[in-house]
């Protein structure tokens, strides 16, 4: 029992109660922030004896990285402004081991107020720590889960979607006509989104209406019903593009249609989408759903969003096919007058005709022919067709008819309701017919009007436009024909002219320059040889025009034969080996070891292999390369029967632009105007001749990374010889184009 006053006992208990509480690490620090005392609890904690630990910085119980970036000093900094400053980290025990702490750490200050050091107090929260990491470990494996299932459960649903849109489009895709289409979309647009009903409302923003054309399922109007244009869904959903959704459609007063709907379907939901086949816009696609049902979400507004899309095809297909067969009735209609007025002798004949042609090329019910007795001023209809049947014979006072309107005026009218016709037409037609509406039209023959149609003037019209462009088409194609053979003529004469007395004043320099008439001084040489180059250069050029008349002409000689092309690309490899050299240019080749014959004319591949070499040479600068590769390609090219076999001229030349690709084919086109050698005539030359052959030449380039000229040549088939006629015949004279 320890002895002295309450206050000398009191400090002793509170003494052995720090020293010996071993939960929590109390101890305390100097002002310089080292270890001054150490109890039991802190030795447990952190693996220290108090002799290991005195005097040691506090920094020491901190991870390097922690350290490193000052976090003690702050905490140190923290307690001496603030009194006290809690920290919840990682410790670092004396075997290096690292554990879950909090801390207390509190600024001790003398009765002056003067700082003599801290308290600190730290508990080992490892274990909860642990515990919080392995319960949200716990919650993040379920989050992930919950996402996992949720994204297959959203794959599977965007599976059936996209199914369901295909059987969407393929239905819709079947439908040959646009009520045929509506109907459809009605109907499918139920099953996309869960509906229970569904219309279609077809706008006619002209006349302010919008009329039911389409229904399926329940609730909806009745079909044929109208309303109001302005202020309708139709209008709404047509003006922004957007589907809009109406959770009640009873409650929107202001829409035209909602007291119509409070009767069919009571307070139910709806969500309409715009629906266009051209503009303006065909109308809107509503669907409905029972009050009593969960209301309609913005993703299924987007479904029928896709299905109003897809119906826009299917409209617009089915207006292309009304379209098509419109097309053709009035041309199988104007091809039947046309045999009509060619087989018929008298009018009486023709009249029938044009009657029966008419109702086809209008697509209406009914057609009736007038004959105007100029003397009388009277009509007299003498031939009708169709399920309308109209009397023949009636006649009708030509002043104040329709037919006199049309004939003076010079241009057709349209009578919108017969029982309404402003202008005299036979009485008996409104009683036939009162609602129906009928066009007029007026055919002037010699001064004598045949009323009702222009089938006659037009096939006549037809006729002699078709015959006058097929002769002006006839005529130029002969034109050309007589240019071509002209400019040919021209080339080979020039030809025989120019290039044998150039050949032979060519022998005479290469004489001079090799000294049979004396030996040149050097500078006497070099002049010869600049002529000498001169010559052969235009001596070529000659050859290559003559070459270009023979292909326009249609006189290039083919003569095919099995080819190894290895031995091709080897021979002309080394006739260009030596200007190669000159230009300390490496020439390699990239040869199968195999290679199965192709059917072609050696000479003219020879002529292609050495326009694209020469080109090489020219255009690669010092130091470059050229390699020439043959390969076998195992697919065809486009626009290919089968395989093919190309033979490719690579160089690390200066590139070609893209859009210079199929220019550089064309004659006399240089793309690199410094360079003075050639006419601008070998590629286009070759690209001739390699189409004579079968195959095609080609080009892939891009500046500053070279070019690859591919010359693509047929191979033999296995197991079949060539034919004549067929690829390339035994021997023939054909011209490219």
């Amino acid at each position: 029992m320890p002895s002295g006053s309450p206050a000398q006992r009191g400090d002793d208990i509170f003494r052995l109660l720090v020293e010996n509480v071993k939960e929590y690490a109390i101890f305390a620090l100097d002002a310089a922030g080292n270890v001054a005392t150490w109890n039991a609890g802190a030795e447990r904690m952190k693996g220290y004896t108090a002799e290991q630990i005195i005097g040691q910085p506090y920094e020491i119980f901190f991870p390097p990285e922690a350290a490193e970036e000052g976090r003690p000093r702050r905490l140190l900094a923290l307690a001496r402004e603030e009194g006290q400053v809690e920290d919840e980290g990682w410790r670092v025990r004396r075997d290096g081991s690292r554990f879950w702490a909090d801390a207390l750490l509190t600024a001790l200050r003398d009765e002056q107020g003067e700082l003599i050091g801290y308290a600190k107090v730290t508990r080992d929260l490892t274990d909860r720590k642990q515990q919080q990491e392995h319960e949200r470990q716990l919650i993040d494996e379920r989050v992930a889960r919950r996402a996992a299932e949720e994204a297959q459960v959203a794959a599977e649903r965007r599976a059936r979607e996209e199914k369901a849109l295909r059987e969407v489009a393929h239905a819709l895709a079947g439908a040959e006509s646009i009520d045929t289409a509506l109907g459809r979309l009605a109907e499918l647009a139920i099953s996309m989104v869960d509906a229970d009903g569904a219309y279609v409302e077809r706008a006619a923003p002209e006349r302010d209406t919008v009329e039911v054309v389409a229904v399926a399922g329940w609730g909806h109007p009745a079909l044929g019903m109208s309303v109001p244009y302005p202020g309708s869904l139709t209008e709404e959903v047509v003006s922004t593009g957007e589907a809009a959704i109406v959770d009640d459609l009873a409650a929107a007063d202001a829409r035209p249609i909602a007291r119509v709907l409070h009767e069919t379907c009571g307070r139910c939901g709806a969500i309409a989408a715009p629906l266009r086949s051209g503009e303006p816009a065909l109308g809107a696609l509503v669907v409905l759903r029972r009050e009593a049902r969960p209301r309609f979400q913005p993703v299924e507004a987007e479904r029928l969003m896709l299905l109003t899309d897809m119906g826009t095809l299917a409209l617009r297909r089915a207006k292309v096919v009304l379209e098509a067969e419109q097309h053709a009735r009035e041309e199988r209609a104007l091809r039947e007058a046309a045999g009509a007025v060619s087989a018929a002798f008298t009018v009486e004949d023709m009249l029938p005709q044009i009657a029966r042609g008419a109702l086809e090329a209008t697509d209406a019910d009914g057609s009736v022919v007038e004959r105007l007795d100029a003397a009388r001023e009277q009509l007299h209809i003498v031939a009708a067709a169709g399920e309308i049947r109209l009397r023949l014979g009636e006649s009708v006072p030509y002043s104040g008819s329709y037919a006199e309107y049309v004939i003076r005026r010079g241009e057709p009218i349209v009578i919108p309701r017969l029982a309404s016709a402003e202008y005299r037409v036979p009485k008996h037609w409104a009683a036939t017919c009162p609602d129906c509406s009928a066009l007029v039209l007026g055919l002037v023959d010699g001064g004598e009007v045949i009323a009702r149609a222009r089938t006659f003037a037009g096939l006549v019209s037809l006729a002699y436009r078709k015959v006058h462009l097929l002769e002006e088409s006839e005529r130029r194609r002969q034109e050309l024909e007589r240019v071509m053979e002209s400019r040919a003529r021209l080339i080979r004469g020039f030809s025989h002219d120019v290039k044998n007395p150039l050949s032979a004043s060519l022998g005479y320099v290469e004489l001079l320059q090799e000294g049979f008439m004396g030996t040149p001084t050097s500078e006497q040489s070099r002049a010869l040889g600049r002529v000498r180059a001169g010559m052969r250069a235009a001596v070529a050029l000659i050859d290559d025009l003559v070459d270009l008349a023979r292909a326009e002409s249609g006189q290039i000689e083919i003569s095919p034969e099995a080819v190894d092309l290895r031995h091709a690309v080897q021979d002309m490899i080394g006739q260009y080996a030596a200007a190669a050299e000159q230009k300390n240019l490496t020439m390699a080749s990239d040869l199968p070891t195999t290679q199965a014959p192709v059917w072609t004319d050696p000479m003219r591949v020879r002529q292609v292999l050495g326009n694209l070499l020469s080109n090489a040479v020219k255009y690669t600068p010092p130091g470059g390369r050229i390699e020439v590769r043959i390969t076998q390609n195992t697919t065809p090219r486009q626009g290919d029967a089968g395989r093919s076999v190309s033979v490719h001229v690579i160089d690390t030349g200066p590139g070609i632009p893209r859009e210079d690709h199929e220019r550089v084919f064309t004659e006399f086109t240089r793309l690199a105007p410094g360079v003075a050698e050639g006419a601008g005539l070998g590629l286009s030359i070759s690209r001739r001749i390699a189409r004579l052959l079968g195959g095609d030449l080609t080009v892939e380039s891009e500046p500053g990374h070279g070019s690859n000229f591919i010359l693509w040549l047929p191979p033999i088939r296995e197991g079949e010889a060539p034919e004549a006629g067929t690829g390339v015949p035994n021997r023939r004279t054909a011209a490219a184009d």
